[in-house]
């Protein structure tokens, strides 16, 4: 069985999004590993870290937990997005193997990242989901490849909705918002003419 991770911000002493990660770490020990609940957070120390830094903090388990990972986050800027096929990916549990992923990456070209199209259909780019916006609001695809954790706040506070989204639909939309733990909406964004087939 592969590893698994679950990845946070840490910001002022404070993990951001906490009940949301707590789900899905539960979901996928349940799921692959047969493992009852725990709470996430027991797992995780802040007292050695700077409060006035962002840190990206990694726990990467199966049925126990192998390492925790504390590391000062760096600001990604993405302006572009190549749209890269591949129909065979699969990536619905947030595994610590990305080969795949990185190798799409590899043909960015002079994009920033990439898009990734699964028969015809919007997914996610290599790091984030992604929302586009039209004059009625923001949307996200229906077909994700993981379901991130801000994704799924947003969906629940109603600041997002999912739609079917096709390859062919995006110049619909005005523009883009990619979303991880670490970007909300609305923050790392880009024009949907900067996304490049």
């Amino acid at each position: 069985m592969c590893l698994i991770n679950e990845t946070f911000k840490i910001f002022n002493n404070s993990v951001f999004n906490a009940d949301y990660h707590n789900r899905r770490f539960n979901k996928a020990r349940a799921e692959l590993f047969s493992l009852p609940p725990a709470d996430i957070r027991n797992f995780i120390n802040t007292e050695n870290l700077n409060p006035d830094f962002t840190y990206k903090c990694i726990i990467v388990y199966d049925n126990e937990i192998h390492d925790i990972i504390y590391e000062l986050y760096k600001i990604k800027n993405i302006k572009s997005l190549k749209l890269i096929h591949s129909n065979d990916i699969n990536y619905n549990y947030k595994f610590n193997n990305r080969d795949l992923i990185n190798k799409l990456k590899d043909k960015k070209e002079n994009c920033d990242d990439i898009l990734i199209v699964k028969n015809g259909m919007i997914t996610d780019t290599s790091f984030s989901n992604i929302c586009f916006h039209d004059k009625s609001g923001w949307y996200t695809p229906s077909s994700h490849l993981l379901n991130g954790t801000t994704r799924m706040r947003l969906i629940d506070t109603g600041k997002i909705k999912e739609i079917n989204i096709a390859e062919s639909e995006i110049t619909k939309f005005e523009r883009a918002s990619l979303i991880n733990t670490f970007y909300d909406l609305d923050v790392l964004t880009l024009d949907t003419a900067e996304i490049f087939s």
